[in-house]
């Protein structure tokens, strides 16, 4: 349906906005030395350590638009997830951070990379921030997922709202009828709004209730 291919446009952009605004900062970090990150008390990060970051802050934020998405137009906190996709994220998710936190300088695939633990050679940066790096990526990530949900949420609105790419009479067919489905095949909205009011009252079709 064009108005999931949507909503899901619309959390990948802001997935993709935190990471380039992420690496935008790290980058100027290094240019300037009046920058946003420096004034958060922020290290600057080696390059090899800023590959490191991306790599963290990608593979968070891509579990937490997940978790943002499987409850369509409700919030992320509307119902708890399966016990399958908590472990699993949960698991994968402790795995990145290690390996993002601990990682060897070295250069697989000949990119440079190195663990966000340790301090760069000629860096007069304290240990402790470098130390501190992945969980100012984890606070990071969680502040643009919660952003990510009410734009999320805000989207529904205004696809219902406006019945944008025919969002809410779709929402407004009963689930499982051979002639709403018909109906909505040949583009009949007249026959699809007459079952609007029942279906509107009882149907949870499209309302992100279904658990994954």
């Amino acid at each position: 349906r064009t108005d999931d291919l949507a909503v899901a446009a619309v959390l990948a952009a802001v997935a993709c906005v935190s990471s380039l605004l992420l690496l935008w900062m790290e980058l100027d970090a290094n240019l300037s030395n009046d920058s946003w990150y420096g004034s958060m008390g922020l290290p600057r990060l080696h390059y090899d350590q800023i590959v490191t970051s991306i790599y963290l802050k990608i593979s968070i934020s891509d579990f937490l638009t997940l978790f943002a998405g499987r409850t369509g137009h409700k919030p992320f906190f509307a119902f708890a997830p399966s016990k399958v996709l908590l472990f699993g994220a949960i698991g994968s998710l402790f795995i990145s951070t290690c390996v993002a936190t601990f990682w060897p300088k070295s250069s697989p695939d000949h990119v440079n990379s190195m663990g966000l633990w340790y301090t760069p050679d000629g860096s007069s940066e304290p240990s402790y921030k470098f130390k501190l790096m992945p969980l100012f990526v984890w606070a990071y990530c969680i502040t643009w997922w919660f952003i990510q949900d009410v734009v999320k949420v805000w989207t529904y609105m205004l696809l219902d709202k406006y019945d944008i790419f025919g969002y809410r009479t779709l929402l407004d067919v009963a689930p499982g009828s051979d002639d709403d489905a018909a109906a909505a095949k040949n583009g009949d909205k007249a026959a699809l709004l007459n079952d609007g009011e029942k279906s509107r009252q009882g149907s949870t079709y499209g309302t992100g209730t279904v658990q994954h």
